[in-house]
């Protein structure tokens, strides 16, 4: 019989070891100065971490930060990203530095060829004013080849109250 705690002890230990990680993480990037040379330099040694929750903790960081002058190096990376759980945050640490302040800054992530990086770059609509949003999803529900896609703008823009979608639907 395969009872459900055969499992617990592993799972605690890689729970236990993703805590301890974390905070000597925080301990270490707590010993710089925030925004300083050498704190940035942390960062983006830790963005290139081997351990991806590392990766995610320095991008959201570099997010409240609030220095702007992150924006080329998250929009550079994302470029070259190549995990998935990363472009959250990237979008995040961008949206978090006022990086999205047109639609020019945003637009090309959903139309992107790649099915992968439009469904990513729905993250980008939780940074963007309620109008915004709603105006990427419709273009979304009426145009996205994905099924899935147009499905979770449906999905979005009941969430946001709007059901400036219904037409599109019915």
């Amino acid at each position: 019989m395969n009872d459900s705690s055969d499992n617990a002890h592993p799972l605690l230990a890689f729970c236990d070891s993703a805590i301890r990680r974390n905070q000597d993480f925080n301990d270490e990037l707590s010993l710089f100065e925030k925004n300083s040379e050498k704190w940035n330099e942390f960062l983006k040694l830790n963005c290139d971490s081997d351990n991806n929750l590392i990766q995610i903790v320095a991008f959201q960081e570099i997010g409240k930060s609030g220095d702007p002058g992150w924006l080329d190096y998250l929009f550079a990376r994302l470029q070259t990203e190549t995990m998935p759980t990363n472009f959250g945050p990237i979008f995040w640490a961008i949206g978090g530095l006022g990086g999205f302040q047109s639609r020019e800054d945003y637009a090309h992530y959903f139309e992107a060829t790649d099915d992968n990086m439009r469904r990513v770059a729905m993250h980008i609509l939780e940074i963007l004013p309620d109008e915004d949003a709603i105006e990427v999803l419709l273009n979304i529900l009426k145009q996205d080849p994905h099924p899935d896609l147009r499905r979770e703008a449906a999905f979005r823009l009941a969430h946001l109250g709007s059901d400036a979608g219904l037409q599109i639907l019915l």
